[in-house]
């Protein structure tokens, strides 16, 4: 983790208590940059962390978790763990399912980096089923 980002964890660790969601968000935004740098396994580290701090505050299903997960998801693709991409993938069309219903067009990019997740493991037929209701969603309604 880069030093200033470091520093903003720590001061809101300080200020707010390990277990406060802010800390959760500066660990994210943390995790963001080492997957940027190329580093997964840091960001993987980082954003276990922030996971562990949100469902302990808010619950499993909470709405604060997939913008948390998908970068999780991200980084375990980078490293090649599509199987754990996977499962993560399909929580966070889960939880979004249960927040805005099965037919919501926010769940679109969701379904489409979970088709290219799915079409990394040779899943191909997966991947276009999952890109066709993405597509589907994503349209205009008439």
């Amino acid at each position: 983790m880069e030093p200033l980002l470091l520093r903003a964890v720590e001061i809101e660790v300080a200020a707010l208590g390990p277990g406060h969601p802010v800390v959760a968000v500066r660990l994210g935004n943390a995790a963001t940059f080492d997957r940027q740098q190329s580093r997964p396994d840091l960001a993987i580290a980082l954003l276990e962390r922030a996971i562990v701090i949100l469902e302990t505050a808010h619950g499993p299903e909470n709405r604060l978790l997939p913008p948390q997960l998908t970068p999780l998801a991200l980084a375990d693709q980078a490293r090649g763990d599509h199987a754990r991409a996977v499962a993560i993938w399909e929580r966070i069309v889960a939880i979004q399912q249960g927040r805005v219903g099965r037919d919501h067009p926010s769940l679109a990019p969701y379904l489409e980096h979970f088709a290219r997740c799915t079409e990394e493991t040779g899943d191909r037929a997966g991947a276009a089923a999952l890109r066709a209701r993405a597509a589907r969603l994503a349209a205009p309604a008439p």
